[in-house]
């Protein structure tokens, strides 16, 4: 694998171990309101927003569940917890943005998080000025599995060519994304790993970002 012109980084499950977190709010919520969370459902929203996640979500629990109320509060019983705790960096992740700075990658945040919400978190753990611009869910009309937010990816950066570009994705939709975006993607395993469909999409899949430098030497 060559070194790409533009590293392209989902947020959650890849720069910070928030899944859990999210996960656990939910859970709690939901719990609240008479459902029980599963975590096969959970991950199946995984990567998504908008009418999207709404549509797994009635889907999955009816179509009398309460989708927007419930997601609500978990994001903001999710959120309260990074803001007192701070956003939890991931195995590696300091160690790959270092590698690309110093080799003169450029690098981005594609996410289904709105953009404030992910420069707050950046900006809390030290990261943010790694990151030349962020495209957040609040920036698209269409959630992965759809490319949208990878398409705005590389016009944001100047028409960089897909295949001069990488996708760090810990998720099938976001792998799914990449895939048909036309963009390389590496898996970094998070909370689940890949199905063997989406495993295939990938160029790699490894378990920790530090075994992303070793695919460019």
């Amino acid at each position: 694998m060559h070194l790409p012109k533009l590293a392209i980084f989902d947020m959650d499950g890849i720069l910070f171990d928030t899944e859990r977190n999210m996960y656990e709010a939910n859970t709690e919520v939901m719990a609240r309101y008479g459902y029980e969370q599963n975590f096969s459902d959970y991950m199946k929203t995984v990567g998504t927003a908008g009418d999207t996640f709404f549509r797994i979500l009635r889907e999955i629990h009816g179509p009398d569940y309460p989708a927007e109320t419930i997601a609500r509060e978990s994001a903001v019983l999710a959120h309260q917890r990074i803001l007192e705790n701070g956003p939890p960096v991931k195995e590696g992740i300091p160690e790959l943005l270092s590698f690309f700075r110093n080799r003169g990658v450029r690098m981005c945040v594609a996410s289904s998080t709105r953009v404030n919400t992910v420069r707050t978190y950046l900006e809390l753990a030290g990261l943010a000025d790694y990151f030349d611009f962020i495209v957040g869910g609040d920036m698209v009309t269409r959630s992965k599995p759809d490319p949208e937010v990878h398409y705005r990816c590389l016009e944001q950066a100047g028409g960089i060519p897909a295949g001069d570009s990488l996708v760090l994705e810990d998720s099938e939709n976001g792998i799914h994304a990449a895939f048909n975006a036309g963009i390389p993607v590496i898996c970094i395993v998070d909370m689940k790993e890949p199905a063997p469909r989406y495993a295939e999409m990938a160029t790699a899949v490894v378990h920790s970002a530090l075994g992303v430098p070793g695919l460019m030497e």
